[in-house]
Order: C-alpha cells, then sequence, then structure tokens
C-alpha cells in the first residue's frame, strides 16, 4: 500500500510527526475547553497539588504558557528549569505529562504567566485501558519493584498491556510512591516464562479507602525487543484463556437454560 501511494509521491508522515499532531490536539481541546490541571514541582521533596489553567499553545516554537498556580503563594516556589507534572481530565480522558519551565512572565494584565516546553509524550489512562488485559481474575502474579527513592516492594499483578501495568496494594501505609516515580527494577514472575525485568515510571495512584488498597498504575520506560515480545505473548495468551473462560460460561449456561426448558410440564 505504502509502495503505491510512494509512486504518486504521497509520503507516510513519521510516527513523532503524528503522535505531535495528536498531543496538539488533545491540548488544543484542553486550552478550549478550559480544562482544570493540577500541578506539581517535580524538583520539591513535598509535592503538594496546585490548580492552574492552560493558556497558550505555540506549536511552531513547540512551547506552552500556563495560567499562574493556586494558591497563589506557591509561584514562588516556581523558577526558570522547574518541572511540572500535569495531570487532567477530559471527558473522561485522564492525561498526564511534564514539562520544563522556559520563561517566566510577572508584568502581564492576567498575572503571572509560565512559559514552558512542550511534553516528551502524553500519558492517557484511556488509551492503555483500551489494550489492557485483567490479571488478578485469572491467577496471581507477584511483582517486585526495586526503587531509588523506597525499599523493594512484593505486590500483585492486577493487569498488564504493552506499554504498562497496575498493581495493587493492599496495605499501603508503607508505600510511598508518588507520580512521576522512576521503578529502576520491576520483576514480573511470568508463568511459564523466566522472570521478566524492566524499568518503569509511576503514571498514577488512586486510594481506596473502603478496603484500604492502593491501585498504583504505571508505564514501561525500558523494554528491548524480546521483553516486548516476552509481554505481548502473555497478554495474547490471557486474552485466549479469558475468552475460552467467557465461551464456556456461555455454554453452561445455555445448556441449564435447555435442560430447564425441556422439563418444564
Amino acid at each position: 500500500m505504502f509502495k503505491f501511494l510512494s509512486r504518486f509521491g504521497v509520503k507516510k508522515k513519521p510516527q513523532a510527526e503524528i503522535d505531535f499532531r495528536a498531543d496538539c490536539k488533545l491540548i488544543r481541546t484542553a486550552l478550549r475547553k478550559r480544562v482544570p490541571l493540577q500541578i506539581r514541582l517535580k524538583n520539591k521533596q513535598s509535592s503538594p497539588q496546585y490548580s492552574s489553567l492552560l493558556i497558550d499553545l505555540q506549536e511552531q516554537s513547540r512551547t506552552l504558557a500556563f495560567d499562574c498556580l493556586h494558591p497563589l503563594e506557591a509561584n514562588a516556589n516556581v523558577s526558570i528549569g522547574s518541572q511540572f507534572t500535569v495531570d487532567g481530565n477530559l471527558r473522561g480522558l485522564s492525561f498526564n505529562f511534564q514539562v520544563e519551565v522556559l520563561d517566566i512572565e510577572t508584568d502581564t494584565d492576567k498575572g503571572t504567566l509560565f512559559h514552558t516546553s512542550f511534553p516528551d509524550s502524553i500519558y492517557t489512562e484511556q488509551q492503555r485501558a483500551a489494550f489492557r488485559v485483567s490479571v488478578s481474575s485469572i491467577r496471581k502474579i507477584i511483582i517486585t519493584i526495586i526503587s531509588t527513592q523506597h525499599p523493594p516492594q512484593q505486590s500483585f499483578l492486577r493487569d498488564i498491556s504493552a506499554t504498562g501495568f497496575q498493581i495493587s496494594i493492599v496495605d499501603p501505609k508503607n508505600t510511598r510512591f508518588k507520580h512521576g516515580d522512576p521503578l529502576k527494577c520491576c520483576m514480573i514472575d511470568l508463568p511459564q516464562s523466566e522472570k521478566f525485568m524492566c524499568s518503569a515510571k509511576v503514571q498514577h495512584i488512586q486510594h481506596n479507602d473502603e478496603n484500604n488498597i492502593t491501585q498504583v498504575g504505571c508505564r514501561f520506560t525500558d523494554v528491548t525487543g524480546g521483553d516486548q515480545r516476552i509481554i505481548n505473548r502473555f497478554i495474547n495468551n490471557l486474552q485466549r484463556e479469558n475468552r475460552r473462560r467467557e465461551q464456556g460460561e456461555d455454554f453452561d449456561k445455555a445448556k441449564n437454560e435447555k435442560s430447564n426448558t425441556e422439563n418444564l410440564p
């Protein structure tokens, strides 16, 4: 197909350009709809959330502009070179990304403005959710997480996709994972294969007070081609196992309904 198009002078766009256009579309929508944003300062040990809005997008220079942070006293902690971790939600689509402050405008009609770099990538939870496979409902798979910020910790794998995974921590009192934390080494003991090791990055954290469980979503950051094939093969096997279970349940249900119908007077 691509050879056919190339004969007429139509070239396929590089993947980086396609991703950039998609990210620009999301940011333009968030800008137009004035989506509230939660911002953390990555270079601070304690990372409270501050509120802000997107003010401008410059595609040619690949820069963004953010409104001043709220509460206002937080703006004094921002300097050129500070890194923002940005979280937002657009019509049920959770997204987050990181940017660096390039310039600060203080004498403007709109108050303080922060001009930042364009994010290298934007992580959207809905994209991963569309391709992830639940693991906890089938079997318990142990994952060991080694981080430079925290002691080693073991947990159970909740779900997995080609780009990331989610774990459930039953006793989160000693868990201090934060958004953006790098996980130096994650060892996943996949069945019928060797232990899979990779590095990852924390993308979202959700705590359930009722059952005292914390769910931590992570994105793979360093996966070799061989390891990616192991992940994909495991996901495909899980999907087939899920389908067999669903078809078996449907078959048993239909069989029982037929038997009950035949026994009716």
